[in-house]
């Protein structure tokens, strides 16, 4: 148990290194499992002071109540890069639901539901993710299927509609190579141009510190004009059995 608390005192202190952190979700659930994460990143633009050091860094706790079901509480610190002021920006509420055993058939799918109450005086949101995945003894491959609608005061009538895909090779538990892909097409009612949405790439290492933790690191470059120049993201997790 002091074990436990120091290193949640740990995900609480890690200085941050992304604007809006990324990170692709897996279908699956892992029941009786506490996992603590945190999620951080920065981005750099040459052409925006505002995405130039921009940085974010979430906190959360995530439970596996049964084999397929869990909960996650987030909560998201930022600062826009431009300004001395970080603050506190939202908080998140995610249930996500595993629909196949894990190998049961050629993928595996799932869902989660979240709600981000934002504390900035913007619109509350909801998000919808559709999640398979393939994980064999060599690969694990993962798709999002995202969309998202603001809701409450001062809201938008859009919903948006988002992809981010992620490939590993299973060389050593420790170090897994990979990259991943996020793009965000905007309002399905009136969608931008290409070069106006939000595309990136980028490789990306995952792995296992201990038995008990695992990382995630990686740089992703945007190739549309509307995307950040690049954005580094980091995640830890700690799990727990109860």
């Amino acid at each position: 148990m002091k074990r436990f608390i120091a290193l949640f005192s740990v995900f609480l202190l890690i200085p941050s290194l992304a604007h809006a952190t990324r990170t692709v979700t897996s279908p699956y659930v892992d029941e009786g499992v506490l996992k603590l994460k945190w999620k951080g990143g920065a981005t750099h633009d040459d052409d925006s002071a505002s995405r130039d050091g921009a940085w974010s860094s979430k906190v959360g706790a995530e439970y596996g109540f049964t084999n397929f079901f869990s909960v996650e509480v987030e909560g998201d610190a930022e600062n826009p890069g431009n300004s001395d002021d970080t603050d506190y920006a939202a908080t998140s509420v995610k249930a996500k639901m595993q629909f196949t055993d894990k190998g049961e058939g050629w993928l595996d799918a799932g869902a989660r539901l979240s709600y981000e109450a934002n504390h900035g005086g913007g619109a509350d949101s909801v998000e919808f993710k559709f999640i398979v995945a393939r994980d064999d003894e060599n690969f694990r491959h993962v798709a999002n299927f995202i969309l998202d609608r603001e809701v409450g005061d001062d809201s938008s009538d859009d919903s948006n509609f988002g992809f981010s895909w992620s490939s590993r090779y299973k060389w050593l538990s420790a170090f897994e190579p990979g990259f991943e892909i996020y793009s965000n097409t905007g309002a399905m009612s009136d969608g931008p141009d290409f070069e106006e949405q939000d595309h990136s790439i980028g490789p990306v290492a995952y792995g296992k510190i201990t038995d008990n933790i695992k990382y995630e690191a990686g740089y992703l470059a945007g190739f549309s004009d509307n995307a950040s120049d690049g954005r580094f993201k980091a995640v830890l997790e700690y799990g727990i059995k109860f």
